[in-house]
């Protein structure tokens, strides 16, 4: 994903699944066995396969429905 890219719905999803986990996008593109530029160039355009998005659900511990719906429960830590 170049300065200029942004990431589609999906992968803005997955950017706010991982960092509502705490978990880095190291240890996300890790888990998939991905480099760092094909991360970024997933996120930018939906290439991420059914078993992509069953890793990233185990590693955040957040649904599949949610990461698809985007209904992610935030916890407010006041």
């Amino acid at each position: 994903m170049t300065a200029t890219q942004k990431p589609t719905e999906l992968g803005a999803s997955i950017l706010e699944a991982i960092k509502l986990a705490g978990v880095s996008q190291t240890e996300a593109h890790d888990a998939l066995g991905i480099s760092y530029a094909t991360w970024r160039k997933r996120l930018a355009s939906d290439k991420f396969t059914m078993n992509d998005l069953m890793k990233i659900s185990g590693l955040t511990g957040i649904s599949l429905y949610a990461i698809l719906t985007r209904e992610m429960i935030q916890v407010n830590a006041a």
